[in-house]
């Protein structure tokens, strides 16, 4: 009997629940569900999931499948874990994977754990201070007066990320928020609903900025801040879903995996028995689970994410166009784009280019700016993967030119410049010069040469 077998039966005993009635709930067979609790069969998210919901165990048996090692069963203790504050098992560190000098660099593209400071020393990057000194003040002082619609405020902060433009909502941002918690809850019960919703995407908005330069402490703190005031005014799943995608996200850039998996996986839990309400909702949950899959697929646990990302793949084929609003961007396209990155962080690199050509040209907004970067640094990062430099270094350089903010200042496309340049054998003279306009240190000879 495995650590997840002995806790099943714990819980089944304490509840009064047979196993033929847990696997029925849960959505599978009772052989199945011996076969997981003795470790013969691996434990599927899906299922889970289902275990969770069944029992009310918040997360704990999808903290056994995140914890499980690639092509291993739920034999972890994920129990005696020590508990995080929010009441979520801390993750365990990632198995170690042996690759390629070549494959490590180019996987290496993604960006280290951020720095706790807002205050940036690369040229041109936005100061975040001001924001930090916001989000970090116990009483917010702000003099200006209160946006007379404050989700239209909102609104227009989530656009500026879209859009990449950095230097105008690091300017913007921080009076915004100041305002906003200086002003009074009003009294009338949808009025509150409103500014509630709307001060959680402002904080959303504000850890999306810090997470994009690199300052991931900065960001958790404002994602953080958004988690809990939507769980403090109401039980509403979407607005509750679009705060736990966002620290997620941080989650997931700060090399929390396990973590980043278990807060989507949870939240798109609580969406799921409302998620064909309308095109946000089903977005929500689609958008949700494959940020689990990212997490899985960053851990190397092949299997999870691909069935994770299949999962999320209901959703957009709910939709049959992408919906795009401040909860979510999700539909066909953004799932594509996802597949992308999932290929990537599996060492993929081939699967990672064929699945970036069937995305269809023009099929975003064109001020989704992210978005099509998130695509792009896939791409390149597959065609790293393939031994491909020059296809690599050329997307790189064609996405500076769709999104020149974004890219000189998103940590993950400086990591891939870096590898880039350190595993290119002939002088990349348009790679270096970005690696200059993006303020890499590892632009120069002496740097790059020290790297190999």
């Amino acid at each position: 009997m495995t650590d997840f077998g002995d806790e099943l039966r714990r819980l089944l005993e304490e509840r009064g629940i047979s196993l033929s009635a847990a696997a029925r709930q849960a959505g599978c067979s009772k052989g199945y569900l011996s076969n997981v609790a003795h470790g013969r069969k691996p434990l599927t998210p899906r299922v889970a999931a289902g275990l969770d919901r069944a029992l009310g165990t918040g997360g704990k048996f999808a903290a056994y499948t995140l914890n499980t090692p690639p092509g291993g069963t739920a034999t972890t203790s994920a129990h005696a874990d020590p508990q995080h504050a929010s009441g979520v098992p801390r993750p365990r560190a990632a198995p170690s994977v042996k690759r390629s000098p070549a494959s490590q660099r180019a996987v290496a593209g993604r960006r280290p754990a951020g720095k706790a400071s807002a205050s940036s020393t690369r040229p041109n990057a936005p100061d975040l201070s001001p924001l930090a000194a916001v989000l970090t003040s116990a009483s917010p002082d702000d003099n200006g007066d209160v946006p007379s619609d404050l989700a239209a405020s909102a609104l227009g902060v989530w656009r500026l990320r879209q859009t990449a433009r950095y230097a105008d909502l690091a300017a913007g941002l921080p009076r915004l928020l100041a305002q906003a918690l200086a002003s009074k809850m009003p009294p009338e019960k949808d009025q509150e609903q409103a500014r509630v919703t709307a001060l959680t995407h402002i904080y959303n908005s504000a850890s999306s900025l810090a997470k994009a330069l690199g300052f991931l402490e900065l960001a958790g703190i404002a994602a953080d801040r958004a988690v809990r005031l939507a769980g403090a005014h109401g039980d509403d799943p979407l607005l509750g879903g679009a705060a736990a995608y966002r620290l997620a996200n941080v989650m997931l850039s700060a090399g929390q995996l396990h973590l980043a998996g278990v807060i989507a996986i949870n939240a798109a839990d609580k969406l799921r028995p409302v998620m064909a309400q309308d095109r946000s909702h089903t977005a929500m949950w689609g958008a949700l689970l494959a940020t689990a899959a990212q997490a899985a697929a960053r851990r190397l646990a092949q299997a999870d994410a691909w069935e994770l990302l299949g999962a999320s793949k209901v959703a957009a084929d709910m939709l049959a166009t992408d919906q795009a609003d401040m909860f979510s961007i999700f539909g066909p396209v953004s799932w594509l784009m996802h597949a992308v990155n999932v290929a990537a962080d599996l060492g993929d690199g081939a699967g990672a280019v064929q699945r970036a050509a069937r995305v269809p040209a023009g099929s975003l907004p064109s001020f989704l700016a992210e978005r099509r970067i998130f695509l792009l640094l896939g791409w390149a990062r597959g065609h790293a993967l393939c031994g491909d430099t020059a296809s690599a270094s050329k997307i790189l350089l064609d996405a500076e030119q769709a999104a020149p903010e974004e890219i000189r200042h998103n940590p993950d496309a400086r990591s891939l410049t870096s590898a880039l340049l350190t595993a290119t054998a002939v002088r990349n003279e348009p790679l270096r010069e970005l690696a200059a306009r993006m303020g890499n240190a590892d632009g120069g000879p002496a740097a790059a040469g020290s790297r190999q």
